[in-house]
């Protein structure tokens, strides 16, 4: 799906004040990584490494893994269609709702995919690969270490791609790319894009046994990662939590922000373990979006087009107390405004 994902802001002329349609971390801090980027804009006139090898060695050191354990990738959905291809005609299950490229990804190449709604276990026959968002977007649940063991261990010739994007959104250390050595069916999906904010870098990376590396790697072409993309995952990785903002008070921005839109008749919205989450809503979410759009510059990420979600969902990314606030109150108006058409009482 080339399009119809969330920050899709280019689609329209309108001033956008407040974007939560986007899952980027809200509380990064920029400033330092846009100077350290200035002084290496020279480097662009130079090919990049053909395999973005010094950031691999970077996360090898990082994550206390064999360099031959991880696989740098232009963005984290490139890694997502390279496993797609090299399990290609696989029997693959995938949970809904997800992030829509697993599934496109792995129609591209072939696969027989079922579909499982979260939350439901998988069964030992439950096909030979399976990719799990973990927390899951859109609906930011996590799946507890303890269940991904059980999956890895049921079935040792099953592979289980663990989707760790936002991970760093989540309370307590719920990775699980320190049993990558274990297990030799596991191969876990990172994102630098969301936790640091530069989605338009476009950088991620996977870690596994390198058997299962190298049968990914071999469809990567050279060159994929631009030389500041990697450039930027060095620098970041080495300040990792000094250019964080703090996960206690995201996460007391967004129990605020659900507790304000829960006392609004017509919305209800949904428990996550990240700092974004799913609102159900009593109107038509693509009119609710066009409006927030056009009458406040408020951008929402209408989840109509998320397989197993209806034109009644929304999800919202938390942002800070007065842009929270503008939602609110906007959301509000436009109840008011809605309420008898749609028979909310």
């Amino acid at each position: 799906m080339i399009y119809g994902h969330g920050d899709d802001g280019y689609c329209t002329d309108v001033n956008i004040v407040a974007d939560f349609s986007t899952n980027v971390w809200y509380g990064a801090e920029s400033e330092p990584l846009v100077r350290f980027l200035q002084k290496r804009i020279p480097m662009i006139l130079h090919y990049p490494e053909p395999n973005a090898d010094s950031f691999a060695f970077a996360v090898s050191e990082f994550h206390g893994v064999g360099e031959d354990s991880v696989l740098v990738g232009n963005g984290e959905t490139e890694l997502i269609y390279l496993i797609a291809q090299a399990f290609r005609g696989a029997d693959t299950v995938i949970f809904i709702p997800s992030y829509s490229e697993y599934a496109d990804a792995c129609e591209m190449h072939g696969h027989k995919v079922s579909y499982q709604h979260y939350g439901t276990e998988i069964k030992p026959n439950d096909g030979k690969l399976v990719i799990i968002g973990n927390p899951n977007n859109p609906n930011g649940k996590l799946m507890h270490r303890e269940q991904i063991v059980s999956i890895l261990e049921t079935s040792p010739e099953r592979v289980l791609v663990v989707d760790e994007a936002f991970i760093d959104f989540t309370i307590g250390n719920n990775s699980v790319v320190d049993l990558v050595e274990k297990y030799n069916n596991l191969i876990v999906v990172r994102s630098m894009t969301n936790k640091f904010a530069i989605p338009g870098l476009r950088l991620g990376y996977m870690v596994a046994n390198p058997e299962l590396v190298n049968r990914v790697k071999r469809f990567a072409y050279p060159w994929r990662v631009n030389v500041l993309a990697v450039e930027a995952g060095k620098f970041l990785l080495q300040r990792k939590e000094s250019l964080s903002g703090s996960l206690l008070t995201m996460f007391q921005r967004k129990e605020n922000l659900q507790s304000a839109i829960l006392r609004i008749k017509g919305y209800e919205p949904k428990s996550s373990d990240t700092t974004f989450f799913l609102v159900k809503c009593a109107f038509d979410v693509d009119h609710l979006k066009e409006w927030l759009l056009e009458r406040h510059g408020i951008l929402i990420r209408s989840c109509s087009n998320f397989k197993g979600l209806s034109s009644h969902y929304f999800r919202l990314n938390t942002l800070n107390e007065k842009r929270n606030a503008m939602l609110v109150e906007a959301l509000e108006l436009y109840a008011q405004e809605n309420r008898q058409s749609n028979g909310v009482k």
